[in-house]
């Protein structure tokens, strides 16, 4: 069975011409893109040139930062070697937030390339940012769960997001003795009421609602199959047909042999809409752009107030390319505003 059929998300790196995933080379500019032998120029022209252009220059530009950051005598504003004394709260050091800019800046251009190491690289540039400066003054948390998503990685972008929810008034972010993204493992299929606060924005429920539909659209072919041929042959057969097909990695094992499926499928729906909800009555704008996107998409929002089209836009930039890449999903974000 084919990776589409089974998993929704970017597949392993390939060829970017021809699809091949033989005999790669990666791209010596980007550093984020693969190449066949046969199509090795291609590199240095056509379609990829381009974005390649753009990450190499964010590329250069971080690691010129970077120098400046290491090369730091120190002073009274910021820690010398701050990439060891200054991990937890690295923004506090005024003269890191440049390297911190342009790192941002990179991890902009990356998923450009639309090719899973460039995302995953992408993402690995995120948490080691957050790693570095906990309380996360640059909003880099809005950016991770669609990238976690983009790779198959649902169960890390579920603890990722529900971490999120768990911080009090009380947490010293700058305590870095105190848990931080420790969350493991969490319950996928448990409600998202914590999720659904008046105070809740786009960042983490816009993504929570795409992982519960892909949660409910893998159960339902996990569902189907007992339907289609559970009759005709044993449970250890559908068993294995149903471990196949599942495409989520936050799937509970104990679901693969659970018989009826109609209780947890019903569940799910019920927690889709309560997101689908949550969303609108956040910002009335997000859904219908997520259907129509247009020129949202390359709009360039750099500030926003809550439920203006400006947030939906930031939003809508984060999230769409995980949206597009789960057949389905969108399909019914449609049905739901028709209803």
């Amino acid at each position: 069975m084919s990776d589409t059929q089974t998993r929704t998300g970017l597949g392993p790196p390939q060829c970017e011409s021809c699809d091949t995933r033989q005999s790669l080379a990666c791209c010596d500019n980007c550093k984020a893109a693969f190449f066949c032998d046969n199509h090795i120029q291609d590199a240095n022209r056509g379609p990829h040139n381009k974005q390649c252009s753009a990450v190499q220059k964010a590329l250069e530009h971080m690691q010129e930062e970077e120098r400046a950051v290491r090369e730091h005598p120190g002073d009274f504003m910021t820690l010398a070697n701050p990439f060891e004394t200054g991990v937890g709260h690295f923004w506090d050091l005024i003269d890191t937030r440049d390297y911190m800019r342009a790192r941002f800046g990179l991890v902009e251009e990356l998923p450009k390339l639309d090719n899973s190491t460039a995302v995953a690289s992408a993402l690995d540039h995120l948490t080691d940012m957050l790693r570095l400066n906990r309380s996360d003054n640059m909003g880099l948390r809005d950016k991770v769960p669609a990238l976690f998503l983009r790779l198959g990685r649902d169960q890390e972008c579920y603890d990722f997001m529900k971490w999120w929810t768990t911080p009090d008034d009380g947490y010293d972010w700058g305590d870095t003795t105190l848990p931080h993204l420790s969350i493991h493992g969490a319950d996928a299929l448990e409600s998202p009421g914590n999720f659904c606060g008046q105070y809740d924005g786009l960042g983490h429920t816009v993504p929570l609602t795409l992982f519960k539909i892909r949660l409910l659209l893998h159960v339902q072919a996990m569902d189907g199959v007992t339907i289609g041929i559970g009759p005709l042959v044993p449970q250890q057969i559908i068993d294995q047909i149903r471990r196949e097909i599942t495409g989520s990695d936050a799937i509970p094992a104990s679901l693969i042999h659970q018989r009826n499926l109609l209780p947890v499928i019903a569940s799910l729906r019920a927690q889709v809409k309560q997101l689908l909800d949550a969303v609108h009555d956040h910002n009335k704008f997000f859904w219908d752009m997520l259907i129509n996107p247009g020129s949202n998409l390359t709009a360039q929002p750099y500030a926003y107030s809550r439920g203006s089209v400006e947030e939906a836009q930031l939003a809508l930039k984060h999230n769409y390319s995980s949206w597009i890449e789960t057949p389905g999903a969108i399909a019914i974000i449609e049905e739901s505003r028709a209803a």
